[in-house]
């Protein structure tokens, strides 16, 4: 009796450990549940910010996000992609489970803003909506990293919609996409976002591929340096 019980726990370890160091967080929130959900594709959760309150805990090996068809609303300022305790960024990508980036909508409600700090991930198939940037934090910001659909490094940030996003606080100066090293955009849409200083920015060598912007408010709409 004693052997099956541990052959059991060491099952279960091995099972949670897979678990921990799974690929994924799967969030949905027709199907989902925040207090019997797991997280797993077959269990996910319910809310975003319960996805993402599980995908940045200091331990976690995750690095992808999956979201389910459906709006979600943010009821706070979110951070994505901070330092664990490892020393090394969290970097979690961001991905549409559906591949139409109108299926996902992530709401600020005009109210809450949204820093995305990436340097390894990207986003894929995920319209923002009424987002704040705040005054010094761009609403997505990326440095030299790898590619979310098709293994490129030179676009992390595809088919997605940014609008009706803006800068806000007192002497505005962040662009409401960012972006530094061999990293780009590509079949992304931005349109009536208001920057005090660029809708979207690139540096050292950034790609915009087969964007559109409209009706965007800002100084320039993109300005690509080498």
């Amino acid at each position: 009796m004693n052997k099956f019980f541990s052959l059991l726990a060491c099952a279960t370890v091995g099972v949670l450990s897979l678990r921990l160091s799974g690929s994924a967080i799967y969030v949905d929130p027709s199907t989902g549940s925040d207090d019997e959900g797991d997280g797993s594709e077959s269990a996910p959760y319910e809310t975003l910010g319960k996805g993402l309150e599980v995908s940045l805990e200091p331990s976690s090996l995750y690095n992808a996000l999956y979201l389910g068809p459906g709006r979600y609303v943010l009821t706070n300022n979110v951070e994505f992609g901070r330092a664990t305790n490892r020393g090394v960024e969290n970097s979690i990508r961001l991905i549409g489970r559906s591949g139409n980036r109108d299926d996902v909508i992530i709401d600020g409600q005009g109210q809450y803003w949204w820093h995305q700090k990436n340097y390894e991930r990207g986003i894929c198939s995920v319209t923002f909506s009424n987002l704040y940037a705040n005054a010094t934090q761009a609403l997505m910001l990326y440095s030299a990293g790898y590619g979310v659909d098709d293994g490129s490094d030179t676009r992390i940030f595809s088919n997605c919609v940014v609008t009706c996003c803006k800068t806000v606080g007192s002497g505005d100066t962040v662009n409401i996409v960012q972006m530094s090293g061999q990293v780009g955009m590509r079949d992304c849409v931005v349109r009536n976002c208001t920057a005090a200083r660029d809708v979207v920015m690139g540096q050292g060598g950034c790609r915009v591929d087969c964007c559109e912007f409209t009706s965007n408010t800002a100084y320039a709409v993109v300005e690509l340096t080498s």
